[in-house]
């Protein structure tokens, strides 16, 4: 497993919500032109703003991007369900698979397990990648929610179907597979390396 396996795009390292939306869309042109589909490019959608996210959303899909990543909008704490209609907005607004994206120390808030599990059932949600650094969490989601897609991002690889991480600074996601399950999103073996 010595190649990259997609791209992340406007994550949380910083660029997102670092530089206006003119230049984000230059990110994620340049992305897609770049890789020409020889990986998928997943584009990170979170704003403050639902009608910003849906509208990278859209520009995302037109740049041939593979799907989107939506966090918590970010600054100020949201319920559960105004956290359900941001993500379901996306998922209706615009045509690409989302990608659930737990970071609660830097968004104030994270998805709670019954969330992911409820927007899971909209089909278009796909997975979820947390990094929210909380092994509990994340055995308890795996419970919790029947399917794949489950990755998790941050200093520990853990379980679950991959894990995606930023190496040299940048925002590649490497997919792992070295998790042992089921296949059916339960009873995990959860695996730390150091």
């Amino acid at each position: 497993m010595d190649r990259v396996h997609g791209l992340f795009a406007l994550g949380t390292t910083g660029e997102a919500t670092g530089v206006s939306p003119k230049v984000r869309r230059e990110m994620v042109e340049r992305t897609c032109g770049l890789v020409r589909g020889r990986v998928p490019v997943w584009v990170g959608v979170t704003d403050t703003c639902v009608e910003e996210s849906v509208e990278m959303g859209r520009f995302a899909e037109k740049a041939g991007a593979a799907g989107v990543v939506a966090a918590a909008p970010y600054y100020l704490p949201v319920e559960q369900g105004e956290l359900m209609r941001y993500v379901k907005a996306i998922v209706e607004r615009q045509g690409l698979p989302v990608v659930l994206y737990n970071i609660p120390a830097l968004t104030k808030m994270g998805y709670e397990v019954e969330t992911v599990r409820r927007l899971a059932e909209m089909g278009r949600v796909v997975g979820i990648k947390d990094s929210s650094g909380d092994i509990g969490y994340l055995r308890d989601l795996m419970a919790g929610v029947k399917r794949e897609g489950c990755y998790q991002g941050g200093e520990v690889c853990a379980g679950g179907d991959g894990n995606m991480w930023a190496e040299d600074g940048g925002a590649v996601a490497g997919v792992w597979g070295g998790g042992e399950g089921d296949g059916e999103g339960g009873d995990w073996k959860v695996q730390i390396e150091n």
